[in-house]
């Protein structure tokens, strides 16, 4: 059964009058007249009891009438032993009458007991009438559904971490009382309401285990619904360390070398990323390299983040290495391997090349090409390559200069001995 809203109404003074009792206090003759009455889904009233089928909506009344106040009356309806409906209305005012009326309907046959209690001091003994529910062609009870909402097969959990499920709960019986509980098959879960649960494992949880959501209703007989969520469990690993050395002194043009240790659980990737290192640093095979190039003097706190691959939250480590970088020996000119270099090509070919193949700096500096004048017309060099595309105009010995140079003005020169030969067929 479930009871729908009540409201108060001009009773039938007809049904009244056989249920009244009477008051006498000095010489004012007061009377109050409190009795049941109903109406069947027909529109048939009584006083005393009525007959009507399972699921139609009847209505149970309080009707009063009233020569002095009443504090309040209630009204109890219980079918099978179990209380359907209890209330208390409010209090009848000095000659009033009125009609307390309660829409409920019942699911299963029988018959029906209405308790009416007002709560006064007339000392009002309570009054109790019965409705007589008969089976009928009503609509069956309905079951429940729930559902866990935006869940996979299975859900993975780490230990030690907290989640929440979102639970959908519905009856098309909209008129039912659902009870909403929850096996927790992890080591601890907490319903809030019936649409959010909150839950968490540890280390016993690990592999597999399952949460049933449960909703029952309150129909006769009552049904219900469940959904399983299975749950693997995996235990959250030990945030890495990461052990380097406090402090490093060097010069420049000096490679720094030192091992770069890291202590995790087995099984576990991981990313490495250098904070504030200079430029060019980088870890290799578990070591930390960097040459220090001429004018990168000074210090550096270079810190070492480690963090573990597919975990949440994040399980990170790390370590800090402050590298101070002094200004090394004077500057070293860069050298050409070779002084003059000879190259014949016909005036149809395009000769190239890689001055880099060339020239060293033993100080690692970067180096500049540049032509001294007197080359041949449409040669260039662009960045460490020189080109030049021979024609018949071009035909002839020229001796070209290149002058490699550092930063620092070092610098050192070669010469290239080209010479581009006629292929024209003599007379």
């Amino acid at each position: 059964m479930r009871a729908a809203s009540f409201r108060l109404v001009r009773p039938l003074f007809a049904v009244m009058l056989l249920a009244s009792v009477f008051y006498r206090c000095d010489s004012i003759k007061p009377t109050v007249s409190v009795m049941p009455c109903f109406e069947a889904s027909n529109g048939r009233q009584s006083n005393r009891s009525i007959t009507d089928t399972v699921w139609n909506t009847v209505r149970v009344g309080v009707a009063v009438y009233s020569q002095r106040e009443i504090d309040s009356i209630g009204m109890r309806i219980t079918a099978d032993g179990e209380v359907l409906f209890d209330t208390m209305f409010t209090a009848i005012e000095y000659n009033d009458y009125d009609t307390v009326w309660k829409d409920i309907h019942f699911t299963s046959p029988g018959e029906k007991v209405v308790t009416i209690t007002p709560y006064t001091q007339l000392n009002i003994a309570n009054l109790t009438a019965t409705i007589k529910i008969v089976p009928g062609s009503g609509p069956p009870n309905t079951a429940p559904t729930i559902s866990v909402k935006d869940t996979e097969d299975t859900l993975h959990f780490w230990t030690a971490t907290s989640y929440t499920l979102e639970v959908s709960v519905s009856d098309a019986d909209t008129d039912q009382v659902l009870d909403v509980t929850v096996d927790c098959g992890i080591e601890f879960g907490t319903l809030v309401n019936d649409s959010t649960f909150y839950c968490g494992a540890i280390e016993t949880d690990t592999g597999y285990n399952t949460i049933i959501f449960i909703v029952k209703d309150n129909g006769k007989p009552p049904l219900s619904d469940t959904d399983t969520v299975v749950v693997f469990v995996t235990p959250i690993p030990n945030a890495p360390t990461v052990d380097v050395p406090d402090s490093i002194t060097m010069y420049t043009l000096e490679t720094c070398r030192y091992p770069v240790i890291i202590k995790m659980d087995p099984g576990w990737g991981l990313a490495i990323r250098l904070i504030g290192a200079p430029d060019g640093a980088m870890v290799v095979n578990d070591t930390f390299v960097w040459t220090a190039p001429r004018g990168s003097a000074g210090v550096y706190n270079v810190e070492f983040f480690v963090r573990v691959y597919g975990v949440s939250p994040v399980l990170s480590g790390g370590g800090t290495t402050v590298i101070t970088v002094i200004e090394g020996s004077e500057n070293n000119a860069p050298t050409w391997n070779v002084d003059t270099l000879s190259v014949s090509i016909p005036d149809t070919a395009s000769y190239i090349l890689d001055l880099d193949t060339l020239c060293n700096d033993i100080d690692g500096d970067k180096l500049t090409y540049t032509l001294a004048d007197g080359t041949p017309q449409g040669d260039t060099v662009i960045g460490n390559a020189y080109s030049f595309i021979a024609t018949f105009e071009t035909v002839g010995g020229y001796l070209i200069a290149f002058i490699a140079s550092d930063a620092y003005g070092g610098e050192d020169t070669m010469y290239l001995s080209l010479s581009v030969d006629s292929t024209e067929s003599e007379n």
